[in-house]
């Protein structure tokens, strides 16, 4: 437990993240996605959605082929939730407290940068980034391939359960 965290700063980048989030959310899901659906099929919107979703983070510090990957299908997991809810602002929320929770509770990088006062103090052990991504964090590790797979055919069980009521 950090025992000298700087409330201030803390409650700074929890706001800072929840413009951060919403603002990439409104602008790969809810304009980008949104602009191409409507003109294109929906999965064609979702894959370039997320494709340029997970190029806006090529530059960051660590990034890995499987980070990308990561990125990608966070993006379109997003995409099919804002579908499946028809909520922007839901999207909005999860993106912002994955990433401040990554940051500013656990202490891990997020996608590769470091998100200063954190509530915990942690590391990443060097031999496993494979599994915990390293310096970019969790989002390039096999661990969040496994949990957003999982996610996945959560919510694709609900959209099917979803069309057999209607």
């Amino acid at each position: 437990i950090n025992n000298n965290l700087n409330i201030k700063i803390f409650l700074l980048y929890f706001f800072g993240f929840i413009v951060q989030g919403m603002s990439e959310e409104f602008i790969f899901r809810g304009f980008l996605m949104n602009s191409i659906g409507g003109k294109h099929n929906i999965i064609l919107a979702v894959v370039i959605s997320s494709s340029l979703f997970s190029l806006a983070h090529i530059l960051n510090d660590g990034v890995t082929v499987l980070a990308l990957i990561n990125i990608m299908l966070f993006g379109a997991f997003m995409s099919f939730y804002m579908i499946y809810f028809e909520n922007i602002w839901e999207v909005s929320a999860i993106h912002s407290i994955w990433n401040f929770s990554q940051g500013n509770i656990f202490d891990i990088s997020v996608s590769g940068t470091n998100s200063g006062e954190s509530l915990f103090k942690t590391g990443f052990v060097d031999d496993k980034v494979f599994i915990n991504g390293g310096i970019f964090g969790i989002e390039g590790g096999i661990a969040t391939t496994i949990i957003l797979a999982l996610s996945f055919i959560l919510l694709f069980a609900f959209i099917k359960k979803k069309k057999g009521t209607e």
